[in-house]
């Protein structure tokens, strides 16, 4: 079973190039529900903050309305925080790092 580390936020937080702190630890993906405009595709980078550097993440949200974006975290560092893209017309409703349940002991997350 995968493990939903919560990652706490201040209400839907419009995406302005903000710096979220997630609770540090190794971690497979970040779920992100996000809110998207009605209009196409967007395509968007994440930066994902490390132990020991920082890598950008893209993806793509579909037009309009509510959806979860998987972010894998390639690194086999403890994640510390995310960078979210400046695009203000997308919202984040809720995030977690996820721990897969495919993962060895080596992905946890640091008590």
């Amino acid at each position: 079973m995968n493990r939903f580390v919560p990652v706490p936020i201040e209400g839907p937080l419009p995406c302005a190039g903000q710096l979220v702190e997630v609770p540090e630890g190794r971690y497979d993906w970040l779920c992100i529900e996000m809110s998207a405009p009605a209009e196409a595709d967007t395509d968007e980078t994440a930066w994902l903050h490390y132990e020991h550097g920082v890598d950008p993440e893209h993806f793509v949200l579909p037009p309009a309305g509510p959806t979860r974006v998987w972010l894998p975290i390639p690194r086999r560092q403890a994640l510390r925080a995310v960078r979210l893209p400046v695009a203000p017309a997308l919202t984040v409703r809720t995030m977690a790092a996820v721990v897969s349940r495919h993962s060895t002991g080596k992905a946890r997350a640091r008590a």
